[in-house]
């Protein structure tokens, strides 16, 4: 009765497999999520190799005296900067929250063009003067930076991150400095034609400040990509044998881009 077995045992139901998902297959495993960039910096520090190009480096006016037919003859040189290459690295501790202290180096190589205009004697008149004018260019400036810099890192969006970055800075500078205009005369010597100029390699050193933002794009936690932003500015005075002191502004504007490290 009631489809029982004799003696009353109950017929055991088979077990009822899992659903399955529509089509038989198994769903697939999520990707693990790309680290994101926190808000709040928890490593202890960084790294950062560039290279890059100096854009913007500031001009300045040099003079000179120099003898010519045993009188004082002079020149005055207006000069202008050209793009060079920089090459450099930063690195930093993190000192609290989302600050760290470190420094940079780095060294750019320049070259100037300088518009010439030379003041000469006449080799049979006193005191009568001819004015020449010319061009030179590729005298070389070559430039070392070393900053002390004070960085905050900001969280912009996933695995990109950004240094705002400044602090003191000193630079040297080594570079090409107008001396004596080289020139062509012929009978009777009114007139006298530029040729070429002669110059004299001097260098100084000055402290000033530097600010500049780099941006990264971390590829993982601890390797990424990235550029930056620069500007340093300083003064120094060179001093040509034959010439006045020369107050020169130093630095300038810099871009560049390279690898970046977290640690």
């Amino acid at each position: 009765m009631g489809g029982s077995k004799p003696g009353g045992t109950q017929t055991a139901k088979p077990a009822q497999a899992a659903p399955q998902p529509a089509g038989g297959k198994t769903p697939p495993k999520k990707k693990p999520a790309p680290p994101r960039t926190s808000k709040v910096w928890k490593g202890r520090g960084f790294a950062v190799v560039s290279a890059g190009a100096q854009l913007a480096g500031p001009g300045y006016t040099s003079t000179a005296v120099f003898k010519v037919h045993a009188e004082d003859a002079s020149l005055s040189a207006d000069a202008s900067i050209g793009v060079g290459p920089v090459f450099g690295a930063r690195a930093g501790w993190r000192v609290w929250k989302n600050m760290a202290v470190g420094g940079g180096l780095e060294f750019a190589a320049t070259s100037q063009t300088l518009d010439v205009t030379g003041r000469l004697p006449h080799p049979f008149q006193f005191n009568q003067y001819r004015e020449v004018n010319g061009t030179a260019s590729g005298l070389s400036r070559n430039e070392t930076l070393a900053a002390l810099e004070l960085s905050w890192l900001f969280a912009v969006a996933r695995r990109v991150d950004m240094f705002v970055f400044g602090g003191p800075a000193y630079i040297h500078v080594r570079q090409d400095m107008a001396t004596t205009v080289q020139f062509t005369e012929t009978y009777p010597y009114d007139t006298a034609t530029f040729s070429s100029l002669q110059s004299s390699s001097l260098s100084d050193s000055a402290a000033g400040f530097t600010v500049g933002a780099d941006v990264s794009y971390m590829v993982n936690r601890s390797v990424g990509v990235g550029g930056h932003v620069r500007f340093s500015r300083a003064s120094a005075t060179l001093s040509p044998a034959s010439g006045q002191q020369t107050t020169i502004d130093l630095g300038g504007f810099q871009i560049g881009g390279g690898l970046r490290f977290r640690f």
